[in-house]
């Protein structure tokens, strides 16, 4: 009985696990590459095709493109350190 339950708390901790991971790699893709780059992008585009680019949106952009690795950096790193600890 002792050797299910285990097996089961063991196949269970490795389900999470891998989830865990999944969704750190999702929510970095996410937020670091779509929000923080990709988006940053193309609001500078549209601002510069409807006349309104300003330097206050170019300093934004860059800070964001140049932000967006540390972002995803940290999120794949959170979730690695949290997908160790329910492994344990």
């Amino acid at each position: 009985m002792r050797r299910k339950v285990y097996k089961i708390k063991s196949t269970i901790s490795k389900i999470m696990t891998v989830a865990i991971f999944i969704a750190g790699v999702v929510l970095s893709v996410y937020i670091g590459i779509y929000q923080l780059f990709i988006r940053a992008v193309l609001n500078v585009c549209a601002a510069y095709d409807g006349g309104a680019l300003t330097a206050t949106l170019i300093g934004i952009s860059i800070i964001k493109i140049v932000f967006a690795p540390f972002v995803i950096i940290t999120i794949l790193s959170l979730s690695i350190l949290l997908a160790t600890l329910v492994d344990k």
